[in-house]
C-alpha cells in the first residue's frame, strides 16, 4: 500500500512516520463509521464497482475530521490479480458550511411561519418553481 504525502497530513501522520495500511485508515473511523466503511469496500470489491464513503474520523493528533472517501477496483499488472486505488479528501470545512446553511434555512422557515412570509425559487434554467411550506399555507 502506498499513501501520499497529503493522506499522511489527514490522518495527522508526519509523511513517511508510519507503515502505510488498511488497518490504520480503518482505526481513524468511527466504530459505526468504520462498519460503513467496511460494507461499502466489501460491496465495491464485490461489485467491482466504485465507491462513495462520507463519514467521521479522528486523527493521530486528536483532531476530528470529516472526510469523503473515494475507490476503485482496477485491473492489476498481471491478468489474475486487482488493485484497489482510493482517496480520502478533508471536507470538514465543506460539511460545517452545509451545517451552518441548514441551519439558516430552518431559521428562515421559522421566521417566514411567525411573520406569515414565504419565498419562492424559480430555476431559470429548467423554469422549475419551488414554494416554501409558508407559501402554500398563504396560498
Amino acid at each position: 500500500m502506498v499513501w501520499s504525502d497529503q493522506l499522511y497530513r489527514v490522518l495527522g501522520w508526519p509523511p513517511g512516520q508510519t507503515e502505510p495500511s488498511l488497518d490504520a485508515i480503518r482505526a481513524a473511523f468511527s466504530t459505526q463509521d468504520r462498519n460503513t466503511f467496511d460494507q461499502e469496500m466489501r460491496l465495491a470489491l464485490k461489485e467491482n464497482a466504485p465507491f462513495i464513503f462520507e463519514g467521521e474520523l479522528t486523527t493521530q493528533r486528536g483532531t476530528n475530521k470529516r472526510v469523503r472517501t473515494m475507490g476503485k477496483r482496477l485491473q492489476g499488472p498481471d491478468s489474475n490479480g486487482h488493485v484497489f486505488v482510493g482517496l480520502i479528501q478533508d471536507i470538514s470545512d465543506e460539511y460545517a458550511r452545509q451545517q451552518r446553511l441548514g441551519k439558516a434555512l430552518q431559521w428562515l422557515e421559522t421566521a417566514g411561519e411567525i411573520a406569515q412570509l414565504g419565498y419562492w425559487y424559480l430555476d431559470v434554467t429548467d423554469q422549475s418553481l419551488e414554494w416554501s411550506a409558508e407559501v402554500y399555507r398563504i396560498h
